[in-house]
């Protein structure tokens, strides 16, 4: 579809014309609904990347005797807390788009299938 729209140009109004397509409402929802399956995939990725990383920072973390400074464990303490905490927040993501989506609940182990629990919410 074509549309007119007066634009000004050194103080001189010029008609320019505009072409943009038209959906249908179907056509948008469809759209909007693949973004945001899309979306969640993507949210799904960081949120098992940065699980991988607080593991791996677990799995190397000792307890040390003696005086905190001598060691450069309580600098991986407090990344483990700050790695929840974003962790904390591609689950909230998760969950927000999960229930733009009308999915009632999500498995979010890596090697979970979510065919059978990603369905919609009656």
């Amino acid at each position: 579809m074509t549309a007119k729209i007066l634009e000004y140009r050194e103080g001189f109004p010029v008609e320019k014309s505009v072409y943009y397509e038209e959906y249908s409402k179907e056509e948008i929802k469809k759209k909007n609904q693949q973004e945001l399956e899309e979306q969640l995939e993507i949210e799904k990725r960081r949120y098992h990347a940065i699980q991988e990383q607080i593991d791996t920072r677990r799995s190397s973390i000792e307890f040390y005797q003696g005086r905190p400074e001598d060691s450069g464990k309580n600098l991986d303490a407090s990344e483990i807390a700050r790695l929840e905490k974003e962790r904390d927040l591609r689950a909230e993501n998760i969950v927000k788009i999960c229930s733009r989506l009308g999915i009632d609940r999500i498995d979010l182990r890596p090697e979970a299938i979510n065919e059978d629990i990603f369905k919609k919410a009656v």
